[in-house]
C-alpha cells in the first residue's frame, strides 16, 4: 500500500480505541447481567416444614379468637414459622397449578422473609419474560418497621437485584416492573397494617429474632 493510500496514524489509534471501548462496554454489560441474575438459594433462609406452618395457623387462630373477645396478649412468630406458612399457602402447589402467574406474565416462584433487628428482608424469586425469553431474578428489599397514624408499615431502606444494589433513583422503575408480585400477599399486608402493635424482638431461648 502506498503512502498516499495508507490510513493516518490517528485514524488507526481512534479505531483501536473505539474497539477497546466497545469490548469493555460489552464485558461490563455481561458482568452486570450475571450479577443481576445471580442465583440465591432459598435454603439459605432456613428450612421449611409443615409443622411450623400448622403452628402459625394455630397461633393466628388464637389471635383471631382473642380479638373477637377483646383479650389482651401477644403471639410470637419465628422466621421458620412465617416462611413455612407462606410456602404452604402460596408456593407449595406452584409447579402444579401455576397460580402465581401474574397479569404481566411474570411468575412468582418463591418468597422468603428474614427477620432483622428493626425490620426484615423480603426476597422474591421471579421469572419474567424478557425479549421473548424467561429471565430468572431474585428481588430483595430490606425494610424497616415503622408506625404511621396508628398503622404499621415496612419502609424500604435498600433494594437488590441478585448481587447488585439498586440506587434509590431506580426504585420506581423496578417497582413498576416487578411490584405486581406484592399483590399476591396483599391480604397479609393489610392484616399486618391493622394490628394494634407489631415489633421484632429477640427470643430469650433461641436468641433469634421473632415477630410479635
Amino acid at each position: 500500500m502506498s503512502a498516499t493510500t495508507a490510513r493516518p496514524t490517528w485514524v488507526r489509534k481512534l479505531a483501536w480505541t473505539l474497539t477497546g471501548l466497545t469490548g469493555l462496554g460489552l464485558l461490563g454489560i455481561g458482568y452486570a447481567y450475571f450479577q443481576i441474575t445471580a442465583e440465591i438459594d432459598p435454603g439459605s433462609f432456613g428450612s421449611l416444614n409443615a409443622l411450623d406452618a400448622k403452628e402459625t395457623e394455630r397461633k393466628l387462630k388464637i389471635y383471631a379468637e382473642a380479638c373477637s373477645t377483646s383479650h389482651r396478649g401477644f403471639i410470637r412468630l419465628s422466621e421458620a414459622e412465617i416462611n413455612s406458612y407462606l410456602h404452604e399457602h402460596h408456593f407449595a402447589d406452584f409447579e402444579k397449578n401455576s397460580t402465581q402467574t401474574l397479569v404481566s406474565g411474570t411468575r412468582l416462584l418463591d418468597g422468603r422473609v428474614e427477620l432483622l433487628g428493626r425490620g426484615l428482608t423480603w426476597s422474591c424469586w421471579m421469572r419474567k419474560p424478557f425479549l421473548g425469553r424467561p429471565l430468572d431474578l431474585v428481588w430483595q428489599r430490606v425494610m424497616e418497621l415503622n408506625q404511621h397514624s396508628n398503622q404499621w408499615a415496612f419502609q424500604t431502606k435498600s433494594m437488590w437485584l441478585g448481587n447488585v444494589e439498586v440506587p434509590p433513583r431506580f426504585w420506581p422503575f423496578v417497582i413498576q416492573q416487578l411490584g405486581e408480585a406484592d399483590l399476591v400477599l396483599s391480604d397479609r399486608h393489610q392484616w399486618f397494617s391493622r394490628l394494634p402493635a407489631l415489633e421484632i424482638k429477640t427470643n430469650e431461648l433461641s436468641a433469634k429474632p421473632e415477630l410479635r
